[in-house]
């Protein structure tokens, strides 16, 4: 938007956003650090919609653009989540001692002797 001359839009887009994380991190400050990072979460959530309509306002941007756009990241989010929740009855037992194993080791490369 500021390739375009729209910066008084950016900062009317960053003006409303502003109050309303503000309003997520203070609903969520007295449940600690999981609370102020849900209420910022439930923000963001609350003005995609919002912002993207504003911003895309006066372009040659469409719903289906963005839809695109997203939708692939999307896609492979929810299989690989899939993926993690089909397989966690089976390798749930085994991630605890893999990270132990994998964790603080430096990386084994072919040219130096810590293999």
């Amino acid at each position: 938007m500021l390739a375009r001359g729209q910066a008084v839009r950016t900062l009317k887009i960053a003006l409303l956003g502003a109050p309303i994380v503000i309003l997520g991190y203070a609903i969520g400050i007295s449940r600690g650090p999981h609370g102020v990072a849900a209420g910022y979460s439930l923000a963001m959530l609350l003005l995609i919609v919002p912002v993207v309509t504003w911003a895309k306002r006066g372009t040659l941007i469409t719903w289906n653009d963005i839809l695109k756009a997203v939708g692939i990241p999307f896609l492979s989010v929810g299989r690989r989540r899939g993926g993690h929740l089909a397989a966690r009855g089976t390798i749930g037992p085994i991630e605890p001692a893999l990270l132990r194993l994998t964790r603080n080791q430096p990386p084994c490369l072919p040219h130096t002797s810590s293999c």
